[in-house]
């Protein structure tokens, strides 16, 4: 499995089953959203109309687009769609791409399975932030983590200090951005927490 961070909340995950994408972004101020091969895309946003043509599935020429809940099997690939969230199992892998606004404490995520890879939207951290996300890490435990700047549309606009919050929740010091996460399928994660930092990059 090979993880891509696109910019904003877009991410390109591959697999021997085939590919996803995460929320394309909407190309402003000179920056395009890259060419990309993807089976399907997860999109609670919709996709902007200016890039649809950007996004190809190697066997169709257009992606299963899934925009909300539900229940989905593509090319063995499994997806379970909630509000703030979607599961994903690949390679025998669990994954979750969490973008959704006060999941922590309100009961609306609902937990399919523990993931071995948590995709962590993070936003403007507010009052209770930290307990929050803290008892949200200790329910999912998940083995990898990978912040993304959630509300943030492109790859240049996410600022150098929007993951420091988590850093500072996790006593991390320092964080050295990687162009992806190469996951092999007899890889052993370990139970060791790892914090990964994905730099923006093309598809």
């Amino acid at each position: 499995m090979q993880i891509k961070y696109l910019g904003g909340e877009s991410f390109l995950i591959k697999g021997r089953e085939g590919s996803v994408l995460t929320q394309p972004f909407r190309p402003e101020r000179g920056k395009n959203f890259p060419k990309v091969e993807a089976n399907v895309v997860l999109a609670p946003a919709g996709i902007p109309l200016a890039i649809r043509g950007r996004i190809r599935s190697k066997k169709d020429s257009k992606p299963l687009v899934f925009t909300g809940p539900g229940e989905y099997e593509v090319q063995g690939m499994e997806i379970w769609g909630q509000p703030g969230g979607f599961w994903l199992t690949m390679e025998h892998r669990q994954l979750l791409w969490l973008f959704g606004d006060k999941l922590a404490n309100n009961g609306q995520l609902k937990i399919a399975f523990q993931p071995d890879i948590l995709l962590l939207g993070i936003g403007q951290p507010g009052k209770g932030w930290d307990e929050q996300t803290k008892q949200l890490l200790e329910k999912l435990s998940p083995a990898v983590i990978i912040p993304f700047p959630k509300g943030q549309n492109l790859p240049g606009d996410s600022g150098k200090n929007w993951a420091q919050p988590l850093l500072d929740l996790l006593d991390v010091e320092k964080l050295k951005p990687q162009p992806s996460l190469i996951i092999k399928v007899e890889e052993e994660l370990g139970e060791e927490r790892r914090l990964v930092l994905l730099a923006p990059r093309g598809g």
